[in-house]
This record gives structure tokens, C-alpha cells and sequence, in this order.
């Protein structure tokens, strides 16, 4: 035995499946199915993440050099040199890695002086001489 549905007329709360007395509320308000602006949104939201994803690895794969001097003792010699990074692209990251690949050569890091773009090893080619991206 069921109870008798309340009437709409007088209601103060209704449930989800009654229509309010009182005029019709707006269709997004009045319907539980997604409605057009709902899905325009998601369609929306999930280009701008896809963008944005493309920016940020683009940025991870961008290319990163540094510029660095190095010294040896035998015989004397300093150099001035830009090689590319691999890690992250900061001065920290750079000298671990230019470090050891001096080492190798018998080289001795003194400084790396700065970190870039390509333009920005493009611009330091002549200075660099023969250790531009030799390391």
C-alpha cells in the first residue's frame, strides 16, 4: 500500500521528480541529462588542457645550452666553451653534468656562466671557437 502522492499546489519542497508549482524553472536547473552548454564546456576544457599540455612539452624539449670556462695544467690552457645540457636547464644542473664530461677530457670546470636558448648559443658560436658544442 502506497502513499498517496502530495499534491504540487502548496508544497514548500519537492522532490527531484515533481515539478514545482509556480512557473517552470530554467532547463538547466529543471533536467538531471547534461544539457548542450554542459558538453560544449567539457569539449572546451579538454582543448585547453590538450594545449596546454603541448606548451609544457614543448618546453621540456626545448634545447638548452650553457656557456662555461675550463682549465687543465698539462700544459696551462684555459677555454671558453657552450655546450648543450641535457638535464634541467640551470646553472646547478649544468655544472654536474659539464663536470664530469670536462673530467673526461682533462679538463677542470671553473664556472658556468649562463644558461640558453639556441639563439642564445647561436650568438655565442665565435667566441666559442672549436669547444662550441665540443663537450
Amino acid at each position: 500500500m502506497s502513499a498517496p502522492l502530495p499534491s504540487a499546489r502548496g508544497q514548500a519542497i519537492a522532490p527531484f521528480r515533481y515539478r514545482i508549482s509556480g512557473g517552470t524553472a530554467p532547463p538547466l536547473l529543471n533536467s538531471a541529462a547534461p544539457c548542450a552548454t554542459d558538453r560544449g564546456m567539457r569539449r572546451l576544457s579538454f582543448a585547453l588542457f590538450l594545449a596546454l599540455a603541448a606548451v609544457a612539452a614543448g618546453a621540456a624539449a626545448a634545447d638548452c645550452y650553457a656557456d662555461y670556462t675550463a682549465s687543465r695544467s698539462d700544459p696551462y690552457d684555459l677555454h671558453y666553451g657552450v655546450a648543450e645540457i641535457d638535464g634541467s636547464c640551470n646553472v646547478a644542473s649544468a655544472e654536474r653534468e659539464l663536470r664530469d664530461r670536462l673530467a673526461g677530457a682533462g679538463w677542470q670546470l671553473l664556472e658556468v656562466r649562463g644558461t640558453f636558448d639556441r639563439a642564445g648559443a647561436e650568438a655565442r658560436r665565435e667566441n666559442a671557437g672549436n669547444h662550441y658544442l665540443r663537450y
